[in-house]
């Protein structure tokens, strides 16, 4: 059977005898650093912590208000506008005799388009696109237009159509 030896000769326990337990040998002493305390006045501690609390508190409620009632904040922050949110007015309609219909702008001319001003740009399912040098205008049978006065009959044709109104009578390119 072989038996190991260590590579060095093992000391003797008698060689640590002074070391050990003696109280005439002082070990080194290690200076160890400890993590700074946060020395404040308990008073900070206190406010801190209030803050904390009274954070939480604050958002805690606005997510509850939020998922009751999710426009409650958009209420409360429009209720008091005088002025529209929006500043660009992109239109508005005059107010007229309320007769059903939609109210519409009315529109202020130069001065009155004459029949000649007049072209057909296409006739089709009883109604008919016109067009002035500024203006265009969709039309159908009973319609009012400015210098032509009712829209009688329209006619569609292959040439483009025909409008018959109660001031002249309009024909298409071919006609």
């Amino acid at each position: 059977m072989t038996t190991l030896q260590p590579a060095m000769d093992a000391a003797p326990a008698d060689d640590f005898k002074g070391y050990v337990g003696d109280p005439d040998i002082v070990a080194p002493t290690i200076k160890v650093r400890r993590r700074r305390r946060f020395n404040s006045d308990p008073i900070l501690h206190v406010a801190v912590g209030m803050l904390l609390v009274t954070s939480v508190a604050f958002f805690v409620t606005v997510l509850r208000i939020s998922h009751a009632d999710p426009t409650y904040f958009d209420r409360l922050l429009t209720a008091d506008l005088t002025e529209p949110l929006d500043p660009m007015i992109t239109g508005t309609a005059t107010k007229g005799d309320d007769d059903g219909a939609l109210p519409v702008p009315v529109v202020t001319r130069a001065q009155e388009p004459k029949p000649s001003d007049f072209q057909i740009v296409m006739v089709f399912d009883g109604e008919a696109l016109l067009a002035t040098g500024e203006e265009l205008f969709r039309v159908k049978v009973g319609s009012v237009l400015p210098g032509l006065g009712t829209v009688l009959e329209i006619h569609q044709k292959g040439d483009g159509g025909t409008i018959v109104t109660s001031n002249a009578t309009l024909s298409g390119a071919g006609a």
